[in-house]
């Protein structure tokens, strides 16, 4: 979705429901090096995670290579007098941290879109790297074009997508970073796994005990485009609300659970449990410490056995520390100017 200007100054929108492809690009990381070393190392890493935790951390450049295939015939997104040419797109590498705010795209320089592996290597300066960076390979347009038809035809709209790669550069303490960073992923697409039901908004996985994870389902184009835009202008309140309204329930369920598994000491059974009390546990409780929440979570859900003020509690602290009221007021204004 693009932005121009009006003559009033105030912003106005393109909406593009057209062709997309969500799941074309497969990103797999396979070699590191750290600073001006020669010497390459396998990265310890598969299903989406690299694990660099146990080098040393006294790096200031860290390289890593690897490949992105086109999984899937990517004809149909570009208008025919483009394809296959790479002319008014290109293939670019997103790196996002939470913990140092950044927001970087490098290009993957590639002759055409056809089927197959492109390689590429990439340089992470360790001033914006910390705890986990997250990298996702996508191919966005360069240039606007003169077609018609159902093609996305504007500059800086997204033709093709994959999962992201998380790359845990330090083991950290730190609570500031999301506990559910949501990751895209087309539900219709999952061969018919009955955990992402094709007309859910989102799923909370928690196959994994030690590491649930937030998955946001692409096929919902509309919500996909929003959640994927920057935090300025009229979409950034857009993307404020919507993530607020998934990260609210889906927080939700993490609470109840963790109020299942904390014993009667207030210890958790898993990392991210006692990160959540941390963050969420001790507003709950006005409770000084996560370990003081976890016992009066413990003792509230096992005890006094209120479960429906223990939803309505877990709620409105979420609420609150979300800010949702202040986002959904700030996106109401800007619609009504």
């Amino acid at each position: 979705m693009t932005s121009n200007r009006s003559e009033s100054g105030s912003e106005s929108y393109d909406s593009e429901p057209f062709r997309h492809s969500p799941s074309a690009l497969e990103l797999e990381i396979t070699e590191f090096s750290l600073d001006d070393d020669d010497e390459w190392f396998d990265a310890d890493g598969s299903n989406g995670d690299v694990f660099l935790t146990e080098w040393e951390n006294d790096w200031s450049t860290l390289s890593l290579r690897g490949t992105i295939t086109v999984e899937e015939d990517l004809k149909s997104v570009f208008p025919p007098s483009e394809w296959p040419d790479s002319e008014k797109a290109e293939l670019i590498l997103a790196a996002k941290c939470d913990y140092t705010h950044l927001r970087k795209g490098y290009t993957v320089p590639v002759e055409d879109f056809s089927e197959g592996s492109k390689q590429f290597e990439i340089q992470l300066a360790s001033e914006y790297s910390y705890g986990i960076i997250q990298l996702t390979p996508s191919i966005v347009r360069t240039a606007d074009a003169k077609t018609e038809g159902d093609y996305r035809t504007h500059e800086g709209l997204e033709l093709a997508s994959g999962e992201p790669w998380a790359v845990h550069i330090d083991e950290t303490e730190d609570t500031s970073g999301p506990i559910l960073p949501p990751i895209f992923k087309s539900f219709e697409e999952s061969d018919n796994d009955e955990r992402f039901p094709d007309d859910a908004v989102y799923v909370v996985d928690k196959s994994k005990l030690e590491a649930p994870k937030l998955y946001v389902n692409r096929d919902n184009e509309p919500i996909a485009t929003a959640l994927n835009n920057g935090p300025r202008g009229k979409m950034g309140r857009v993307m404020k609300v919507y993530t607020d309204t998934i990260l609210q329930p889906a927080l939700s369920e993490l609470v109840i659970w963790t109020a299942q598994d904390v014993d009667e000491e207030g210890s958790p059974n898993h990392d991210w449990q006692e990160d959540l009390l941390a963050q969420y546990g001790k507003e709950m409780y006005d409770a000084d410490t996560a370990e003081e929440a976890g016992r009066q979570l413990h003792d509230e859900f096992h005890n006094d056995g209120d479960i429906p003020q223990l939803l309505d509690k877990t709620a409105l602290t979420i609420q609150e520390s979300l800010e949702m009221s202040e986002d959904m007021n700030k996106l109401v204004d800007n619609i009504r100017t």
